[in-house]
């Protein structure tokens, strides 16, 4: 599951940050982003996901 589906489904973002082992402050990051991004274009994650 994405992180927005598992925060959509009621887990908050500590939960989302120990399931995914990455710090609470990257889960916030990536929700930002994610939900900005919703309706415009494919979300990017930088070095969170290996593109550097």
């Amino acid at each position: 599951m994405t992180v927005l589906q598992l925060f959509r489904r009621g887990r908050d973002t500590l939960q989302i940050a120990k399931h995914m082992r990455k710090s609470e402050a990257e889960v916030l990051r990536m929700l930002h982003i994610l939900r900005s991004h919703e309706k415009r274009r494919k979300a990017r994650f930088g070095s969170l996901d290996g593109n550097r």
